[in-house]
């Protein structure tokens, strides 16, 4: 590992997720990072995304995970899935969603490298709580990009239905970062995340840290 610029890969529903993890990733380790774009493959220019995808990608992956992080020098693999999944995988919350995604991974889920994120609801539920006053409740908010689109950050379609567009999704999630030591105690999947990847190898021993572990 290159102390100046880890290796992250991303495993992510779609572009848009990565986005925000990226600049999310890179401001909590406090320096450069090197990404690399598993899932969807951002340099074949794939617009999908989806569940399916990352656990299809999980499972074919997970039991030579060892080998494919090595051959990448990967030092941090982020797999994501929005919480608004866990019906569809017959769960009831982040913790069962979790063990759903190390089951899909096997042998691979005890690798050090791996860090699972989990929004509640979605990934935009972080970025409204970056422009407006938030509570808890905002994680468990369906559709939170509708609040972003009446903030003016998205764009709607013909049927009012809101756009994501990647490039859109930086921008705010730069603001997120600005603002994140005031966001995270309002939503606790956020403040879950932030504890996680803090306490991982890849970041940086000068950073401060919350002591408080985790709860999965």
């Amino acid at each position: 590992m290159s102390a100046a610029e880890p290796t992250v890969a991303f495993v992510c529903e779609g572009p848009t997720d990565v986005e925000v993890f990226r600049v999310l990733v890179e401001h909590i380790l406090g320096r450069p990072i090197r990404p690399l774009y598993l899932q969807p493959d951002l340099d074949a220019l794939d617009p999908a995304g989806g569940d399916t995808r990352v656990e299809r990608w999980c499972r074919a992956n997970g039991p030579g995970l060892q080998w494919l992080l090595e051959w990448q020098a990967v030092d941090l693999l982020l797999v994501h899935l929005d919480a608004d999944r866990c019906a569809r995988f017959g769960v009831a919350d982040t913790a069962g969603l979790c063990a759903t995604i190390k089951g899909w991974l096997g042998a691979g889920a005890a690798r050090p490298e791996l860090l699972i994120a989990l929004p509640a609801q979605a990934t935009e539920a972080w970025l409204v709580a970056a422009h407006r006053p938030s509570t808890p409740a905002l994680e468990a908010t369906p559709r939170p990009e509708n609040a972003l689109a009446e903030l003016g950050l998205l764009d709607r379609d013909r049927r009012g239905r809101s756009l994501k567009s990647a490039p859109r999704y930086a921008p705010m999630a730069r603001t997120l970062a600005g603002r994140l030591d005031d966001v995270r105690p309002v939503l606790p999947e956020l403040d879950r995340f932030v504890r996680k990847l803090l306490r991982h190898p890849t970041a940086a021993p000068t950073r401060p840290i919350d002591r408080r572990p985790p709860s999965r």
